[in-house]
Parts: C-alpha cells; sequence; structure tokens
C-alpha cells in the first residue's frame, strides 16, 4: 500500500484545501486508499459500429433495391428456369458441369459433380423444356424455387436455394427428383 500523492490545483480547491488522506473534522472522512499496480495503461474505447436503415426522406432512391446491392440480380424466375435446364443437361451427360460451377456454391457443385457421368458430354438429342416455374422469396436476398424440366423420355423436378450476389444469383441448395 501507497500513500495518495500529493493533489494540487482545482481538485485541491475541491476538497477544501486539504489534502487527500489527511484528516478531516469529521472521523474517517477523507482517507483514501490507492493502489500502485505500476501500470500506466491508456484506456481505449472503441466507438460501436451502428448500421442504419436508409432514410427515404434523405434519399428515396435508397429504397428501390431491398437487396442493397449495389448491381441486383436479374428474374429470379428466368434464372431458376436456366440453372434448372443446366443441371438437368449436365446430369444426363449434355453438358459439362464445369460450365455451371460459377453459379454454384462449392458443395452444391461437388455433389452435382458426384451425379453427372464420367464421360464427355455427347450430343445434344432432342431439347430438354422448362415446364412450370414457381418462385418464393425468403428475403429480399433469398429466393426458395422450384423448375419441372421435361425431356423426351422424363421430367425431373428440381429445387434451388438462391442466394443474391452483384448482378448474378449463387445456387447453396440444389435437389434434384
Amino acid at each position: 500500500m501507497v500513500p495518495s500523492p500529493a493533489i494540487t490545483g482545482p481538485v485541491r480547491e475541491l476538497l477544501g484545501g486539504r489534502q487527500a488522506g489527511a484528516p478531516s473534522a469529521t472521523p474517517g472522512a477523507g482517507r483514501q486508499l490507492v493502489l500502485d499496480l505500476g501500470l500506466a495503461l491508456p484506456l481505449v474505447t472503441h466507438p460501436r459500429r451502428v448500421e442504419t436503415l436508409p432514410d427515404p426522406l434523405a434519399d428515396p432512391d435508397a429504397l428501390l433495391d431491398p437487396t442493397g446491392l449495389a448491381e441486383p440480380p436479374p428474374d429470379p424466375r428466368l434464372w431458376t428456369g436456366r440453372l434448372a435446364a443446366g443441371v438437368v443437361e449436365a446430369m444426363v451427360g449434355r453438358r459439362s458441369p464445369s460450365q455451371l460451377m460459377r453459379w454454384l456454391d462449392f458443395d452444391v457443385y461437388q455433389e452435382l459433380l458426384r451425379r453427372c457421368p464420367r464421360s464427355r458430354p455427347r450430343g445434344m438429342g432432342a431439347p430438354l423444356q422448362v415446364r412450370a416455374v414457381r418462385v418464393c422469396h425468403v428475403t429480399p436476398r433469398i429466393v426458395e424455387s422450384c423448375a419441372v424440366v421435361a425431356g423426351s423420355r422424363r421430367s425431373r423436378a428440381v429445387a434451388l436455394r438462391l442466394e443474391a450476389q452483384p448482378g448474378q444469383w449463387r445456387c447453396t441448395s440444389l435437389v434434384v427428383g
């Protein structure tokens, strides 16, 4: 335990002109315990980062794109139909799965590779047709959709979960039946 340092200036005036720890008129008043830890570290505080919603009065265009992306993604209905057709083409051997890699999440792409034939892509044959597309907006940045893709002998249902990226959608989940 170290005695308290001498106090000068305005603080001493607040103490009524007496030294801290010096006896006062009332017993027990004015006594302090000062611990010297030998550390003189500055107290640094960091301001919190607070995200705020755009003010529609200050910037009316801020609410036009609810995704908050610099470049909004295209129509998810059109995107679902094209991606579903591409996935089925890859699964029947008409298209190389690597052509779809940029629009698929890594895990989804690995699963597609596992389900695709190992041989080189064959000829086109009868064209695939997208029969129906349904889209459900989970959030402004997430869409769950499904499509029916019909070939000459078989139809397949494809369910997708798409997440918005600048200018495109990225498939993060895929089920083909």
